[in-house]
Order: structure tokens, then C-alpha cells, then sequence
């Protein structure tokens, strides 16, 4: 459920996926146009869209056994929050991969 303190949050977000102006020379300007304007409510809106996500984190971690996590497109690292901090550390090493700066920053 949506509380209405975040209706702002959602619309904001979903102006910024619809209607938002994509602008830039480049696909990284691109794709730093079109997501920072979103940034902020990114993992909060995408919660609801990605079903199944806590699940996969969740057999991810099962498997870690000191192996490698490489997270492509992993932005926010909200997966790695997902996981938490004593599963993480359960990884040899973990690469978080994006093209977009402002997702990272978050």
C-alpha cells in the first residue's frame, strides 16, 4: 500500500519515467538524464515492479560459499542491502557495475 506522505514520491517518479525530457549527446548523458530525476525513489517505486527480487537475493546468499557477487546494473546496491551486511561479507569480493552516476550516488 501507498501512503499518501509518498504519492508525491511516486509521481514525481513516474513524470520522471514518462514524461521527463531525455536529453545529452551521449548514452551516459542519456542515461544520467533520464535517472536523476528519479534517483531518489528509484528502489522505493521499482520494489513493487520487481517481484521475486527478495527471493533471488535470498538464493544468491544461499550459494555465496566465498565466491564472487558481480551485480550488473546493481546502481543503488539496494540488492546488497537486500542481502545484508553479514551475507555480503560472506562473498570474496562483490563488483557493483552501472553506467548511471546518479543511481551510485544514492
Amino acid at each position: 500500500a501507498i501512503f499518501p506522505a509518498a504519492w508525491l514520491q511516486e509521481i514525481g517518479t513516474l513524470y520522471a519515467i514518462a514524461a521527463h525530457p531525455v536529453r545529452g549527446e551521449t548514452h551516459k548523458e542519456r542515461l544520467e538524464s533520464f535517472y536523476t530525476a528519479q534517483a531518489s525513489g528509484y528502489d522505493a517505486f521499482r520494489k513493487r515492479l520487481l517481484q521475486g527480487r527478495e527471493q533471488m537475493i535470498q538464493e544468491v546468499v544461499d550459494r555465496a560459499d566465498g565466491g564472487i557477487w558481480v551485480d550488473m546494473g546493481g546502481g543503488t546496491a539496494a540488492n546488497l542491502e537486500m542481502a545484508g551486511d553479514c551475507a555480503v561479507m560472506s562473498f570474496a569480493k562483490v563488483y557493483i557495475v552501472d553506467l548511471c552516476v546518479p543511481l551510485l550516488e544514492v
